[in-house]
């Protein structure tokens, strides 16, 4: 059963040194495991956003801290309001 956001609560992205970091705060119907077990399947990230080309564990320690590469693509646009 696939995930669907339902309210999207707050997006930022930071530029540190041509590294871009996104974090993103979203709602969704549906039990905690089965969001972890989603956002945490990191072969399969592809499928949860289009805009996602790759994704892969660089390492893992036994506290569950993983270091992940995931590669975007992304289409930004500088605007200005007049």
């Amino acid at each position: 059963m696939p995930l669907h956001a339902v309210d999207v609560q707050a997006l930022n992205v930071q530029d540190e040194r041509g590294i871009y970091y996104v974090t993103i705060r979203f709602s969704v119907n549906a039990s905690l495991n089965r969001v972890r077990a989603v956002i945490t399947d990191y072969a399969h990230l592809p499928a949860l956003n289009p805009a996602i080309v790759a994704s892969r564990v660089l390492s893992a320690s036994r506290g569950r801290i993983m270091r992940v590469s995931t590669r975007m693509r992304v289409t930004y646009c500088s605007c200005a309001r007049l």
